[in-house]
């Protein structure tokens, strides 16, 4: 039986392995090290979840809610794993925390190319904005 629970800085590794199994590029240099990981959530309690099937790391999310938006990050499940409803599970419990810290938006940025993430979050009722164009500026 599959459980979601909190995820904490000791879990990085497992997470890692998780992103390498998915498939997910990842950058343990920058944004995805362990000291950004744990700072994301240190500062954002209890929106990282992850899926377990016994001991094992099956899917894991982050989420940020910084006061008005909530943000669902670095979605991942072991491709054993996948189609079972484990993604959906994780977004579902996250939408619920966020929504009880006030969040009026719920968003998540997903590359064009990743048809079944854009499928999933279409069926959880997330609507496509192509008016808008990500922009940023990275500072390394």
């Amino acid at each position: 039986m599959i459980k979601i629970r909190e995820i904490t800085p000791k879990d990085y590794k497992e997470i890692v392995s998780l992103w390498e199994r998915g498939g997910m590029k990842y950058d343990p240099e920058g944004r995805d090290s362990e000291k950004m990981i744990t700072f994301q959530i240190e500062i954002n309690p209890g929106l990282s979840l992850a899926a377990f099937d016994g001991k094992r790391m099956v899917g894991v999310l982050l989420g940020t809610y910084d006061g008005r938006r909530g943000w669902l990050n670095r979605l991942c499940v072991d491709p054993g794993y996948r189609r079972k409803g484990i993604a959906t599970m994780l977004i579902t419990e996250c939408e619920k925390r966020m929504l009880r810290r006030g969040a009026k938006v719920i968003a998540a940025l997903v590359e064009d190319c990743n048809t079944p993430s854009l499928a999933l979050c279409e069926s959880l009722g997330y609507v496509p904005r192509r008016d808008i164009i990500y922009m940023r500026k990275k500072i390394d």
